[in-house]
């Protein structure tokens, strides 16, 4: 998957932003689905399932693998 930047309008940013949220996706997931729709190109066709995975969810990556795994913060 490739990263890309790009620029839009403040009101389409908060509809997408809404958007997403109600579908319970990330944006990006959502303006990937929506080119494939407007494409004509099947959803299902990724080399790899777990690529729609990707992009799914909006966090930041840890450096405490403690809190990520046993969901508590091992510096305290």
């Amino acid at each position: 998957m490739r990263r890309i930047q790009l620029y839009m309008e403040p009101d389409i940013d908060d509809a997408l932003t809404a958007a997403a949220a109600k579908r319970g996706t990330s944006r990006s997931a959502l303006m990937r689905d929506a080119v494939r729709a407007m494409l004509g190109t099947e959803t299902n066709e990724l080399a790899d399932p777990l690529d729609s995975l990707v992009g799914r969810f909006d966090v930041e990556p840890s450096d405490d693998i403690d809190a990520v795994i046993y969901g508590y913060d091992s510096a305290t």
